[in-house]
């Protein structure tokens, strides 16, 4: 467990030892399709999209992740939907070239 601070949708607080999981935290952020807008006057945060990929997000910048960044280093390639037989969607990344893999599609066992 790893306690975040702050309230609410606001990016503003931290993730403890916020480093452990920053690869997980990367990983579920660029799969998301939810938007965390920066609201004007910066108060009144709120998600467009997924309220649960929202918090998957805030987590992600409290972690210190620069989420613009991310996506743009890693652009999304290709995804396959929430498949209820699968219980999982996926996304799929261009890798950055000497850091491996960025994600993949799932294969059926």
């Amino acid at each position: 467990m790893h306690r975040v601070t702050g309230t609410g949708y606001a990016p503003q607080g931290e993730v403890e030892d916020g480093a452990a999981v920053a690869g997980l935290l990367r990983a579920a952020a660029l799969c998301c399709d939810a938007r965390l807008p920066a609201p004007a006057g910066g108060e009144g945060w709120r998600v467009l999209g997924d309220t649960t990929e929202g918090a998957i997000l805030v987590g992600a910048a409290k972690a210190g992740i620069d989420l613009a960044a991310e996506a743009a280093r890693t652009p999304r390639v290709g995804v396959f939907p929430f498949d209820p037989g699968r219980k999982l969607m996926t996304t799929v990344h261009r890798a950055v070239e000497g850091e491996g893999e960025a994600g993949g599609a799932s294969r059926p066992a």
